[in-house]
């Protein structure tokens, strides 16, 4: 009667361990004939699974649950206090295959990597299988199939192909509305601009004001994860720079005091009426021309913008073409932040399709090198053919906006 005796040993241990009865032989016997009377199909379970798990009761937690919920007691466990060596874990699973001799199978169930070369320390008279990231669904998977007698590798194949995290969103936070600043540029400059921006408000309102780089916007688009981490109600950003479904104004429009209702619509939440006019006064005078050159540049900006000032016109009577006031600021602005940048050494060296924009413009190319030589000669730095590309972008909108050529 091996299978009889094997139950009547694991039911004598639990009455000694829970009831502090010891029974003698002639008890352990009279068991033995009552199993085998009464439990014809009876058969031993020759595969069980321990889990081993770091903390004080997270592997009972989980045996006792899987163990419920399959009516039959499939899994041990074995809690390691975080300080438990892994020797004493080593000497409990050798004392459980040594109580426990029918058992062929074991299935180890770990929580983290350092768990899993555990099976190597064990007595070398059981089949061993490891398996990691124990949660009480992966528990359930395998104390089912333990069940259904698969075989032991083929339980932890088909475990591990049928374990594997899922995810969904059930809400969304409300995100938070912010302004966004971005620039061609850089970053300080964006920060300048928002400081200004900030100034210009009669008082603080809940609304985030964000300086954000120019290059990862360009490439992510409305992708990007500014989008989605906040609720962007208003970019000021440069012209080429175009992104669906969000409001924007530009520098230069800002300047021109056009669009300035987007701004206005923006702040209505935030503001009264008077406070908006107080608003719309502040942002006038903040965003003039003298004062974003004097706030956003550390050259002369009365000096610089002489120098710009005559070198805008010379290429205006070159080319044979009127721009755009819009245009014109726009164009100031660049080529302010232009010499700066060309002053510091930190002009921009990027452009898509550079080779390209040479074959097809060096007319303008010579036009922009001659209109700016006077401002070049007194910064002594010379213009990147990148920057003229740039500056070729904006001449180029003019056109599509309504200005073009007029005779002088």
């Amino acid at each position: 009667m091996m299978n009889e005796y094997i139950l009547s040993e694991l039911i004598l241990k639990q009455i000694q361990t829970h009831l502090d009865i010891r029974l003698s032989d002639m008890n352990r016997i009279f068991l033995m004939m009552n199993i085998n009377l009464y439990n014809k199909d009876i058969h031993a379970q020759d595969t069980i699974g321990i889990i081993l798990s770091h903390g004080y009761s997270t592997a009972s937690s989980i045996a006792d649950a899987a163990n419920s919920l399959l009516s039959t007691y499939i899994f041990e466990a074995i809690d390691m206090p975080l300080d438990t060596p892994i020797q004493e874990v080593s000497k409990k699973l050798d004392a459980f295959i040594s109580d426990n001799r029918h058992i062929k199978n074991i299935i180890l169930l770990v929580d983290m990597g350092s768990l899993e070369e555990i099976g190597t320390m064990i007595a070398d008279s059981v089949n061993v299988g490891v398996i990691n990231n124990i949660s009480t669904s992966l528990a359930l998977n395998i104390g089912t199939k333990i069940l259904q007698h698969y075989e032991l590798e083929d339980i932890l194949q088909i475990a591990c192909e049928e374990a594997q995290c899922r995810y969904k969103v059930l809400s969304v936070a409300k995100k938070e509305k912010a302004i966004v600043f971005t620039n061609d540029a850089g970053l300080v400059v964006s920060e300048k601009l928002s400081r200004l921006f900030k100034d210009s408000l009669p008082k603080d309102i809940d609304l985030k004001m964000i300086e954000y780089d120019y290059d990862e916007l360009l490439k992510n688009g409305s992708e990007d994860m500014l989008f989605k981490k906040y609720d962007v109600v208003l970019m000021i950003k440069p012209y080429n720079l175009k992104i669906q479904n969000v409001s924007s104004v530009t520098l230069e429009e800002i300047m021109n005091f056009k669009d300035i209702d987007k701004v206005n619509h923006v702040l209505l939440p935030y503001l009264d009426e008077s406070e908006i006019e107080e608003f719309d006064q502040c942002l006038l005078k903040n965003f003039s021309m003298q004062s974003v050159m004097e706030n956003l540049t550390i050259l002369n900006a009365p000096k610089l913008l002489d120098y710009v000032s005559d070198a805008i016109s010379a290429l205006q009577h070159i080319m044979k073409q009127k721009f755009q006031s819009k245009t014109i600021v726009g164009i100031y602005i660049h080529i302010c932040f232009l010499v700066e940048r060309l002053v510091t050494k930190t002009a921009l060296d990027k452009y898509k399709d550079l080779n390209g924009f040479i074959e097809r413009h060096q007319d303008f190319i010579e036009n922009v090198n001659r209109s700016f030589d006077t401002m070049l000669t007194h910064y002594n730095v010379k213009l990147p053919i990148s920057e003229i590309a740039y500056l070729y972008e904006y001449i180029e909108h003019d056109n599509i906006k309504g200005g073009g050529e007029d005779e002088f």
